[in-house]
């Protein structure tokens, strides 16, 4: 199996978990931590996608050497892959705002649930909410993003 394809499964995988957490865990136990961890297995899913993406164009030498930080690897394939994976302005604001979500838990001060929502909030009392249809929409988009991508690899 090659690189790219192995990078693509964890990829599915990422995504197989993250949907089971929030359609069949998450409405069992009503635990909003566990909508932060669907959140960081999507993060996990666009990371394995984009490496994909990245180690196929790789291996059809159409691009350089890349760095395999999130910021690396998203400016290569918003710069130098838009005209073959045509990647909407929608597509990098998801990837990008999953990113940003996942960092502001890292460096949020506190962190608390109220009325079924997982509440972030950092030193300076900005307030991140994250809500079950957040995460749901995220999923979704997501999902979409992977088939359209992988669908352009086996082309």
């Amino acid at each position: 199996m090659e690189r790219h394809d192995e990078c693509i499964r964890k990829a599915k995988q990422s995504i197989t978990v993250a949907e089971h957490v929030l359609k069949v865990t998450y409405p069992l136990v009503k635990e909003s931590k566990l909508l932060l961890s669907t959140l960081e297995q999507i993060h996990n899913a666009h990371i394995a996608l984009m490496q994909g993406v990245l180690t196929y164009e790789r291996e059809m030498r159409t691009i350089p050497p890349f760095h395999t930080n999130f910021e690396s690897m998203w400016n290569v394939i918003s710069l130098r892959l838009e005209k073959k994976y045509s990647p909407t302005g929608k597509e990098l604001q998801l990837l990008k705002t999953v990113e940003q979500t996942i960092k502001f838990h890292k460096d949020s001060a506190v962190a608390f649930e109220r009325k079924g929502d997982f509440i972030l909030a950092s030193d300076e009392y900005v307030i991140q909410k994250i809500t079950s249809e957040f995460v749901a929409e995220i999923l979704r988009n997501t999902q979409h993003l992977v088939t359209k991508w992988t669908g352009l690899l086996t082309k």
